[in-house]
């Protein structure tokens, strides 16, 4: 494991300031956006109105907004176009920001606002929140939320040769730039860097970068092997008329198993070097999915990993007996809970198996 990019990680986390998580009101943690001028090669058009429509309904429910970082594509694209495309946008963070609710952190790609920000809300580069029991006071562990850029020994010391190569260079170019989030074996490096630092410091950490959401160091893969198995023990207890359908289901699953195995990453003993996993990595993914967006909600006692999708690209969760699936009124947009853990589980667990 590259020391250098541990260390660098390490001193980011110790020179992040330690404070109580605001328990106040639910928080909702989401990333790479990559909003550009609205043109044909704007990642953020695919998703743009489902987001918008998530984000006003989060508002809504008075959550706070965690934004971690890459929302604005700074590095092909000047911030005055990304205002003008995305006005929508910009007036419903306002709104979270003068509530006293909108929280941001840079990416490598919006890197810049953290020199020369001329938006109204402060760009940090990292928060470090202390959780503690409701009840007794007594300290359960610490999270610690950076974009997951500073895992790459590129994005840490080239980022803005980068992003002027990107600006001035590649965009020009008549092909479609690939970043670490297309690419299996840089989110491998880079998600296994994260997951060592945050287990020899004993914390939860929570990244986006890669675009890829993982709840408790584990992928989506396994999730779909956890619900064959579940799906395998209602099979064995169902009544017969209710078989072929939970068999249907295991046969939906298979063959979408089949096809994150071609597109994701390999299997975890491969990827963390573990007989068993930590869960002390978390990602909230992004909102550039084909079918929908995803986000982690964080109170002072739980977190969820959250999907919301269009219905008329993607009917898989309204299927499914085991996911809890709700229509945001007025909208053909649906929300699910993926996962939810208590922070009491997961920081006993870290405790126990670092």
């Amino acid at each position: 494991m590259d020391d250098f990019i541990l260390n660098h990680m390490a001193d980011l986390l110790h020179r992040t300031p330690l404070e109580r998580f605001p328990d106040d009101r639910p928080m909702v943690i989401i990333s790479d956006f990559h909003a550009g001028d609205g043109g044909r090669r704007d990642d953020f058009k695919h998703n743009g109105q489902l987001t918008l429509a998530v984000l006003e309904e989060y508002y809504r429910r008075g959550c706070r907004l965690l934004l971690n970082g890459d929302v604005e594509e700074l590095q092909k694209v000047r911030l005055e176009k990304i205002q003008r495309a995305w006005g929508d946008l910009y007036q419903l963070l306002e709104r979270f920001d003068a509530e006293g609710r909108l929280i941001r952190l840079a990416g490598n790609h919006d890197l810049e606002l953290l020199y020369n920000n001329p938006l109204p809300t402060p760009v940090r580069e990292a928060v470090r929140y202390q959780f503690s029991d409701s009840t007794t006071g007594q300290h359960l562990g610490q999270m610690f939320i950076f974009h997951g850029h500073q895992a790459s020994r590129r994005y840490a010391m080239y980022n803005d040769l980068i992003g002027w190569l990107l600006r001035h260079l590649v965009h020009r170019l008549p092909f479609h730039y690939t970043s670490v989030s297309h690419d299996n074996r840089k989110k491998k490096r880079m998600e296994s860097r994260v997951y060592e630092m945050a287990a020899r410091e004993r914390v939860v950490a929570v990244i986006g970068h890669t675009h890829r959401p993982l709840f408790e160091s584990l992928s989506k893969s396994d999730f779909v092997k956890y619900n064959i198995e579940r799906l395998c023990r209602q099979y064995t207890d169902a009544a017969a008329e209710e078989r072929e359908a939970i068999r249907l289901e295991i046969g939906d699953l298979r063959a979408h198993l089949e096809a994150v195995s071609r597109s994701d990453m390999v299997d975890l003993g491969s990827i963390y070097h573990d007989s068993f996993v930590v869960p002390c990595m978390f990602n909230s993914g992004c909102v550039l999915g084909k079918r929908g967006i995803t986000c982690l909600e964080l109170t002072g006692s739980h977190i969820a990993l959250k999907y919301w999708f269009d219905g008329s690209r993607s009917r898989k969760y309204l299927l499914y007996d085991g996911y809890d699936t709700v229509q945001l009124p007025g909208t053909g947009y649906y929300e699910t809970e993926i996962k939810s853990e208590q922070l009491r589980y997961i920081f006993s667990r870290i405790d126990l198996l670092t």
